[in-house]
């Protein structure tokens, strides 16, 4: 979400921390998140709401940055952007974007667009302003248009087939006694130089020694053993 002022209840900090908590889910869902917290008060028109020429040049700049770092993935990995851009599709026409005319060839030309419908209506205008873009439209199961009414920008969404992450498993360790002979590890503790940890003047050195001596002994007739326990998976 960029920056805007046209609003007291959507302040800045506001927008920061909803930007925080989006970027920690796309993490989370290897979605890709293109920050563009350098959008500034001195880069909306008069409405306080949308980009002027040096925001929509600032916004492209961002995207391109990051399609040149992820030098857009082959064909068969997906890659699904969200974006509100400084390019406008307008319901009867393309227009140009304002820069960077390779670099928006080329990413268009391996996406495909699943917003078909105007997301900003007016009294005089309909315009397509907002868009969904992905490589594999054969994975988006639903998507739309919602016109919430809060803002002159309607909401667009997409879902998408997503495999459920599965916890990794719990390691729990515990002793084998299965064939735990008690007079057989009677014997060995008997046997075993004990007094070798008095002739250390550190308690700590007295302990370790004494320590490794008793280990070493249970460790033959009760040895450790790792299994794993599943996770319930989250819902």
């Amino acid at each position: 979400m960029t920056l805007r002022n046209d609003s007291a209840a959507v302040t800045a900090r506001i927008i920061s921390r909803f930007n925080r908590i989006t970027e920690s889910i796309c993490k989370q869902t290897n979605v890709c998140f293109i920050d563009n917290r350098n959008i500034l008060a001195h880069h909306l028109n008069r409405s306080n709401l949308h980009l002027n020429s040096n925001g929509s040049k600032v916004l492209g700049s961002n995207l391109c940055r990051y399609l040149r770092r992820a030098n857009l993935p082959p064909s068969g990995q997906e890659l699904t952007t969200k974006l509100a851009t400084g390019f406008q599709r307008d319901h009867f026409r393309v227009r140009k974007p304002l820069n960077h005319t390779k670099m928006w060839t080329n990413y268009l030309s391996q996406v495909r667009d699943m917003t078909n419908q105007p997301t900003r209506i007016t009294s005089s205008t309909r315009t397509l302003i907002d868009h969904i873009f992905t490589n594999k439209p054969n994975i988006i199961t639903n998507h739309g248009i919602l016109h919430v009414g809060i803002s002159d920008h309607s909401l667009i969404y997409a879902t998408h087939k997503h495999n459920t992450l599965k916890a990794d498993p719990k390691i729990i360790e515990s002793r084998q006694f299965k064939h735990f002979d008690s007079a057989a590890f009677i014997e060995d503790i008997k046997e075993t130089p004990f007094h070798f940890a008095s002739l250390m003047d550190d308690p700590n050195e007295v302990w370790d020694v004494w320590k490794s001596l008793l280990l070493e002994v249970i460790n033959k007739h009760a040895p450790m053993r790792k299994r794993k326990k599943k996770s319930k998976s989250s819902p």
